[in-house]
């Protein structure tokens, strides 16, 4: 159901090639173009965006060989836990409040925070440990209290 979005195809389809470099992802945008028009560039309401192919088409590599659940195997997941607040809905607003700052600092590739021009040169400074130092930083302030624990999930 994945849909290439756009109300102007032939507008959208140019977006979407000029933010892919890897030939086979090249290659299934005009696949998609030339024989499901209809069906991939419209809002299915599983949309992608050029960032988010832009992230997969740089790790083409993976991505375009991964089978199935293989695609996860080299990907590391990691769960930040905050403290219980005993309060309900309390703790969503915080972890909103934390997902809010930390993106508009860090700017991920595949968020709509992220606009290639302007910030393709710090993308170098998001590491796990920069990116998991602005987390409890956002979570500091969001909730007077440090992450309490961090769970390593592995791909896969």
């Amino acid at each position: 159901n994945l849909g290439l979005g756009g109300r102007d195809p032939d507008a959208r389809r140019a977006e979407l090639l000029g933010a892919v470099g890897a030939e086979g992802l090249r290659r299934a945008i005009d696949l998609a173009y030339i024989h499901s028009r209809q069906d991939r560039y419209r809002d299915t309401g599983y949309n992608t965006t050029p960032n988010r192919l832009r992230f997969a088409s740089e790790n083409w590599a993976t991505f375009g060989a991964a089978q199935g659940d293989a695609i996860l195997q080299p990907l590391t997941f990691w769960l930040l836990r905050i403290r219980d607040t005993g309060m309900p809905g309390e703790a969503a607003g915080q972890v909103k409040a934390i997902e809010k700052t930390v993106l508009a600092s860090i700017k991920p590739v595949c968020n709509d925070e992220y606009h290639h021009a302007a910030h393709a040169g710090a993308r170098a400074g998001n590491t796990v440990p920069a990116v998991t130092a602005a987390i409890r930083r956002a979570a500091v302030a969001a909730t007077g209290h440090d992450i309490t624990d961090r769970v390593r999930l592995a791909g896969g």
